[in-house]
């Protein structure tokens, strides 16, 4: 009986013990799965505001190179 209940409560202690280990993994997991997403929405975001701004800087200079050039 002593015996059974000290691999009972082995088998317990190594389930917890591997239960508390999967559920701290899976916390590391979706920690780095969600800075990888703010990182990955960040850097479009990033691209997409520097590509605004780059075509607004062109289209300034298309506009005053317009109004340079002499009209017939």
């Amino acid at each position: 009986m002593t015996l059974t209940l000290l691999v009972v409560g082995a088998l317990f202690a190594l389930s917890w013990a591997v239960a508390f280990f999967a559920h701290s993994l899976a916390t590391v997991f979706i920690v780095v799965f969600v800075v990888f997403v703010v990182v990955f929405v960040a850097t479009i975001a990033g691209h997409r505001i520097r590509a605004r701004l780059e075509a607004r800087k062109s289209s300034r200079l298309v506009s005053s190179w317009v109004s340079q050039t002499p009209r017939d």
